[in-house]
């Protein structure tokens, strides 16, 4: 069930969301395979109702890694994972969060 929200102030010099009525934020847990030395492990989310774009996707890493958002569309995005010392080290599987700010 989603929560209304009454007030969001955008400050003068910012830049606004992409709907003037309202905010929407989620998290979500992205489960990744492991990634041999020097390659990505890449997962996709898919929503069941379309977000219009550009929404934000913010990484918070549960491992010594990096995320990048490599694709998005209104019903899904993709990221990429790797551990943070790539060319020496293995990506291990594991869970990324993502906190997504439409």
């Amino acid at each position: 069930m989603a929560f209304e929200m009454h007030t969001v102030e955008v400050p003068s010099g910012l830049d606004g969301f992409s709907r003037s009525d309202r905010a929407i934020i989620g998290l979500v847990a992205i489960p990744y395979a492991a990634a041999a030395i020097g390659a990505f492990s890449t997962a996709t989310v898919t929503f069941s109702e379309p977000l219009q774009l550009p929404y934000d996707v913010f990484f918070a890493p549960t491992a010594d890694g990096t995320a990048f958002l490599v694709s998005q569309t209104p019903l899904s995005f993709t990221v990429q994972i790797q551990n943070r010392l790539n060319a020496t080290v293995a990506t291990a599987a594991g869970t990324i969060g993502a906190l997504i700010v439409n």
